[in-house]
Protein backbone atom coordinates (compact mmCIF):
# COMPACT_ATOMS: atom_id res chain seq x y z
CA UNK A 1 0.00 0.00 0.00
CA UNK A 2 2.83 2.12 0.82
CA UNK A 3 4.55 1.98 -1.94
CA UNK A 4 1.84 2.25 -4.35
CA UNK A 5 1.01 5.73 -2.67
CA UNK A 6 5.24 6.28 -3.39
CA UNK A 7 4.60 5.84 -6.53
CA UNK A 8 1.57 7.69 -7.22
CA UNK A 9 3.57 10.40 -5.59
CA UNK A 10 6.10 10.24 -8.12
CA UNK A 11 4.36 10.58 -11.01
CA UNK A 12 1.90 13.44 -9.55
CA UNK A 13 5.35 15.15 -9.15
CA UNK A 14 7.08 14.19 -12.64
CA UNK A 15 3.87 15.37 -14.50
CA UNK A 16 3.61 18.39 -12.96
CA UNK A 17 7.66 18.90 -13.71
CA UNK A 18 6.34 17.83 -17.19
CA UNK A 19 3.61 20.50 -17.55
CA UNK A 20 6.21 23.59 -16.47
CA UNK A 21 7.30 22.83 -19.74
CA UNK A 22 4.89 22.82 -22.24
CA UNK A 23 4.17 26.63 -23.14
CA UNK A 24 1.00 28.53 -22.95
CA UNK A 25 -0.98 29.96 -25.50
CA UNK A 26 1.65 32.68 -25.40
CA UNK A 27 4.63 30.83 -25.96
CA UNK A 28 5.95 30.59 -22.79
CA UNK A 29 6.71 27.82 -20.33
CA UNK A 30 5.08 27.86 -16.61
CA UNK A 31 8.72 27.88 -15.87
CA UNK A 32 9.69 31.36 -17.81
CA UNK A 33 6.46 33.45 -16.39
CA UNK A 34 7.88 32.48 -12.91
CA UNK A 35 11.18 33.81 -14.27
CA UNK A 36 9.92 36.89 -16.24
CA UNK A 37 7.70 38.03 -13.40
CA UNK A 38 10.65 37.47 -11.15
CA UNK A 39 13.36 39.80 -13.16
CA UNK A 40 10.48 42.41 -14.06
CA UNK A 41 9.04 42.71 -10.53
CA UNK A 42 12.94 42.75 -8.81
CA UNK A 43 14.06 45.04 -11.17
CA UNK A 44 11.37 47.64 -11.06
CA UNK A 45 11.09 46.99 -6.92
CA UNK A 46 15.49 47.64 -7.25
CA UNK A 47 14.85 51.00 -9.06
CA UNK A 48 12.11 52.57 -7.61
CA UNK A 49 13.16 51.84 -3.75
CA UNK A 50 14.61 55.14 -3.09
CA UNK A 51 10.91 56.64 -3.50
CA UNK A 52 9.81 53.95 -1.12
CA UNK A 53 12.18 54.86 1.42
CA UNK A 54 11.68 58.41 1.27
CA UNK A 55 7.86 58.08 1.87
CA UNK A 56 8.95 55.44 4.86
CA UNK A 57 11.02 58.31 6.15
CA UNK A 58 8.45 61.11 5.61
CA UNK A 59 5.89 58.99 7.80
CA UNK A 60 8.08 58.12 10.64
CA UNK A 61 7.62 59.74 13.73
CA UNK A 62 10.06 61.35 16.00
CA UNK A 63 10.24 62.34 19.43
CA UNK A 64 10.63 66.31 20.03
CA UNK A 65 10.70 67.21 23.73
CA UNK A 66 9.09 63.82 24.59
CA UNK A 67 6.59 63.47 22.43
CA UNK A 68 5.92 61.53 19.53
CA UNK A 69 5.28 63.71 16.28
CA UNK A 70 5.58 63.38 12.36
CA UNK A 71 7.57 66.17 11.27
CA UNK A 72 6.53 67.68 8.27
CA UNK A 73 9.24 67.21 5.13
CA UNK A 74 8.71 67.31 1.32
CA UNK A 75 10.64 64.85 -1.07
CA UNK A 76 14.09 67.38 -1.18
CA UNK A 77 13.76 67.83 2.66
CA UNK A 78 13.00 64.62 3.41
CA UNK A 79 15.87 63.36 0.93
CA UNK A 80 18.70 65.78 2.51
CA UNK A 81 17.81 64.42 6.11
CA UNK A 82 18.10 61.01 4.75
CA UNK A 83 21.45 61.70 3.32
CA UNK A 84 22.96 64.09 6.60
CA UNK A 85 21.39 61.04 8.95
CA UNK A 86 22.50 57.43 6.77
CA UNK A 87 24.44 59.02 3.64
CA UNK A 88 23.75 58.08 0.16
CA UNK A 89 23.06 54.33 0.90
CA UNK A 90 20.44 55.47 2.90
CA UNK A 91 18.11 55.26 0.51
CA UNK A 92 18.50 51.55 -0.02
CA UNK A 93 18.17 50.84 3.57
CA UNK A 94 16.23 47.40 3.07
CA UNK A 95 16.55 46.90 -0.20
CA UNK A 96 17.32 43.25 0.02
CA UNK A 97 14.55 42.28 1.75
CA UNK A 98 12.92 44.16 -0.50
CA UNK A 99 13.88 42.58 -3.56
CA UNK A 100 14.12 39.04 -1.89
CA UNK A 101 10.71 38.94 -0.96
CA UNK A 102 9.05 41.04 -4.10
CA UNK A 103 10.75 39.27 -6.83
CA UNK A 104 9.34 35.50 -5.49
CA UNK A 105 6.09 37.15 -4.79
CA UNK A 106 5.80 38.65 -8.09
CA UNK A 107 7.30 34.96 -10.10
CA UNK A 108 3.96 33.53 -8.64
CA UNK A 109 2.09 36.27 -9.22
CA UNK A 110 2.26 36.73 -12.54
CA UNK A 111 2.60 32.73 -13.15
CA UNK A 112 -0.88 32.17 -11.07
CA UNK A 113 -2.72 35.03 -13.02
CA UNK A 114 -1.67 32.77 -16.75
CA UNK A 115 -2.51 29.79 -14.99
CA UNK A 116 -5.80 30.29 -13.96
CA UNK A 117 -6.77 32.29 -16.68
CA UNK A 118 -5.96 29.45 -19.29
CA UNK A 119 -7.27 27.30 -16.65
CA UNK A 120 -10.37 29.33 -16.63
CA UNK A 121 -10.63 29.61 -20.52
CA UNK A 122 -10.64 26.24 -20.86
CA UNK A 123 -13.18 24.91 -18.23
CA UNK A 124 -15.18 27.75 -18.43
CA UNK A 125 -15.48 29.78 -21.37
CA UNK A 126 -14.49 27.29 -23.97
CA UNK A 127 -17.05 24.73 -22.87
CA UNK A 128 -19.66 27.34 -22.63
CA UNK A 129 -20.34 26.82 -18.97
CA UNK A 130 -19.91 30.44 -19.05
CA UNK A 131 -20.55 32.81 -21.53
CA UNK A 132 -18.10 35.74 -23.08
CA UNK A 133 -19.34 38.42 -21.44
CA UNK A 134 -18.05 37.41 -18.21
CA UNK A 135 -15.04 37.36 -18.64
CA UNK A 136 -13.67 40.54 -17.29
CA UNK A 137 -15.51 39.89 -13.56
CA UNK A 138 -13.48 36.52 -14.08
CA UNK A 139 -9.97 38.12 -14.68
CA UNK A 140 -11.13 39.95 -11.87
CA UNK A 141 -11.05 36.69 -9.58
CA UNK A 142 -8.07 35.19 -11.31
CA UNK A 143 -6.32 38.09 -9.64
CA UNK A 144 -7.54 38.26 -6.27
CA UNK A 145 -6.23 34.77 -6.49
CA UNK A 146 -3.07 35.31 -7.58
CA UNK A 147 -2.27 38.03 -4.95
CA UNK A 148 -3.57 36.46 -2.51
CA UNK A 149 -1.08 33.33 -2.88
CA UNK A 150 1.84 35.78 -3.66
CA UNK A 151 1.14 37.41 -0.39
CA UNK A 152 2.19 34.41 1.58
CA UNK A 153 5.77 35.32 -0.23
CA UNK A 154 5.84 39.23 -0.04
CA UNK A 155 4.20 40.14 3.44
CA UNK A 156 7.67 39.17 5.29
CA UNK A 157 10.05 40.94 2.69
CA UNK A 158 7.60 43.83 3.60
CA UNK A 159 8.05 44.00 7.57
CA UNK A 160 11.26 43.53 7.31
CA UNK A 161 11.85 46.46 4.68
CA UNK A 162 9.35 48.87 6.52
CA UNK A 163 11.39 48.50 9.71
CA UNK A 164 14.65 48.79 8.06
CA UNK A 165 13.67 51.48 6.67
CA UNK A 166 12.04 53.05 9.58
CA UNK A 167 15.99 52.66 11.48
CA UNK A 168 14.04 50.48 14.04
CA UNK A 169 17.28 47.68 13.03
CA UNK A 170 20.20 47.99 11.37
CA UNK A 171 20.66 45.30 9.26
CA UNK A 172 18.16 42.46 7.67
CA UNK A 173 20.09 39.39 10.10
CA UNK A 174 19.00 41.72 13.18
CA UNK A 175 15.66 42.25 12.24
CA UNK A 176 15.24 38.74 11.27
CA UNK A 177 15.82 37.22 14.65
CA UNK A 178 14.23 40.33 16.92
CA UNK A 179 11.14 39.63 14.87
CA UNK A 180 11.14 35.66 15.54
CA UNK A 181 12.26 36.27 19.26
CA UNK A 182 9.76 38.99 20.15
CA UNK A 183 6.59 38.01 17.82
CA UNK A 184 7.38 34.31 16.27
CA UNK A 185 6.39 33.67 13.09
CA UNK A 186 3.20 35.58 13.15
CA UNK A 187 5.66 38.72 13.59
CA UNK A 188 6.58 38.49 9.91
CA UNK A 189 2.91 38.56 9.10
CA UNK A 190 1.61 42.12 10.88
CA UNK A 191 -0.36 44.33 8.67
CA UNK A 192 -1.66 40.75 6.52
CA UNK A 193 -4.60 41.99 6.43
CA UNK A 194 -4.30 45.26 5.73
CA UNK A 195 -1.90 44.16 2.96
CA UNK A 196 -4.59 42.28 1.49
CA UNK A 197 -7.19 45.41 1.40
CA UNK A 198 -4.86 47.31 -0.01
CA UNK A 199 -3.39 45.56 -2.68
CA UNK A 200 -5.89 42.77 -3.84
CA UNK A 201 -8.12 45.70 -5.81
CA UNK A 202 -4.67 47.24 -6.77
CA UNK A 203 -4.27 43.69 -8.70
CA UNK A 204 -7.35 42.76 -9.31
CA UNK A 205 -7.92 46.37 -12.15
CA UNK A 206 -3.79 46.22 -12.86
CA UNK A 207 -4.30 42.64 -14.13
CA UNK A 208 -8.08 43.05 -15.09
CA UNK A 209 -7.55 46.05 -17.19
CA UNK A 210 -4.35 44.54 -18.46
CA UNK A 211 -5.95 41.69 -20.08
CA UNK A 212 -8.97 43.70 -21.47
CA UNK A 213 -6.75 46.57 -23.09
CA UNK A 214 -5.21 42.86 -24.73
CA UNK A 215 -8.78 41.82 -26.14
CA UNK A 216 -9.51 45.24 -27.53
CA UNK A 217 -5.90 45.41 -29.40
CA UNK A 218 -6.72 41.76 -30.59
CA UNK A 219 -10.00 43.02 -31.55
CA UNK A 220 -8.96 45.83 -33.64
CA UNK A 221 -6.13 43.65 -35.40
CA UNK A 222 -8.44 41.70 -36.88
CA UNK A 223 -10.76 44.22 -38.34
CA UNK A 224 -10.77 44.83 -41.96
Amino acid sequence: MKKVEVDDGIARFLQAFESMSKPFPDGLTLGEHLVAGAVATGASVFAMHPMDTIKTFIQKTRVVDGIEVVKKLNILSASAELVKESGPLGFYKGVGPNVFGQAPAGAVKFAAFEGLSIWADRKLFETKKLGTNLKPLVDLGCAAIAFCVCSVVLVPGEVIKQRLQAGIYSGSREALRSIWTAEGARGFYTGFSATLARDVPYTMLEFGLYHQFKRQVDTIKVLP
